[in-house]
């Protein structure tokens, strides 16, 4: 997975290595785009592959999801919030019980929408079948709850935050029978 900041400057980039642009990084890293070396951020992610990233709009703080189960040495299964200037965890556990595929970021950064393998969501671990929401600020899950009947495997978002589009192996999404592709308000 990759992610750009907003200065074009740096490229986030989230798999299964453990070195890149001449630096030994695990699973998340940053690359200068004018050079293609590794900076200093080095959240040193382990127990799985990062399979999404969103970048908040100030670049300040970059969210991955994956198959990961510590950040920096700390419990955050699947999912994560981490500070780009330290690489330390940015939020309290906003785990899931699952894998998370994909992510998208309101433009106001204030809500973090999660697709993936997971039944529960966020730091009072609420019941989410697939996909949610986190308030990116008290890292809980918001009332956005749509239940899928199986993998969200993507997620796009409207300029406007307005609508969410959700691709995956499922049937049913918010109630309706929807296969393989949703648009939720």
């Amino acid at each position: 997975s990759l992610a750009l900041s907003s200065d074009w400057s740096l490229l986030y980039v989230g798999g299964s290595f453990t070195n890149i642009g001449g630096q030994a990084r695990n699973r998340l890293a940053a690359i200068n785009t004018t050079t293609g070396l590794a900076t200093a951020f080095n959240p040193n992610v382990t127990g799985g592959t990062v399979t999404s990233l969103a970048l908040s709009s100030n670049d300040a703080t970059l969210y991955a999801g994956g198959e990961f189960t510590t950040v920096g040495g700390v419990s955050a299964s699947y999912l994560a919030a981490i500070t780009t200037s330290s690489g330390a965890l940015a939020l309290p556990d906003i785990s899931t019980d699952g894998p998370v595929r994909s992510l998208a970021l309101s433009s106001n950064d204030a809500t973090l929408y999660v697709g993936g393998e997971f039944f529960v969501l966020g730091s009072l671990q609420d019941a989410r079948s697939y996909i949610g929401a986190i308030n990116t600020t008290t890292s809980e899950a918001t009332v956005f709850a749509p239940e899928a009947d199986g993998t969200v495997f993507s997620l796009a978002l409207s300029s406007d935050d307005l609508t969410l589009y959700a691709g995956g192996e499922f049937s049913t999404i918010g109630g309706e029978s929807r296969t393989g592709i949703a648009a939720l308000s």
